[in-house]
């Protein structure tokens, strides 16, 4: 019984600290974009953070998951006839 409360612990610590990842992820994607005028490497988001690029790479998909089902979720509520694509954004 203890074994099993410490493995869920130690699995619910995992994933915080995937969590906390990901947003030091995200955080630092942004704020490279905007110091280097371009898209971040993996390489120099993996140095701003001292990770490692296998670490970065293993995050960065984790990211790219969980942006792809927030978008896929997200879809769920779009009607597609409700959609004017001949609207433009500035009202022209």
């Amino acid at each position: 019984m203890d074994g099993a409360i410490a493995a869920e612990g130690a699995a619910v610590r995992e994933g915080e600290l995937l969590v906390a990842a990901a947003s030091d992820y995200e955080r630092t994607e942004l704020l490279l974009r905007r110091e280097l005028g371009r898209t971040a490497t993996e390489a120099d988001i993996a140095e701003k953070l001292e990770w490692t690029v296998e670490r970065t790479r293993y995050v960065a998909q984790v990211v790219a998951e969980a942006r792809r089902r927030h978008d896929e979720e997200l879809l769920e509520f779009i009607d597609p006839a409700a959609i004017d694509f001949d609207d433009t954004v500035d009202g022209e």
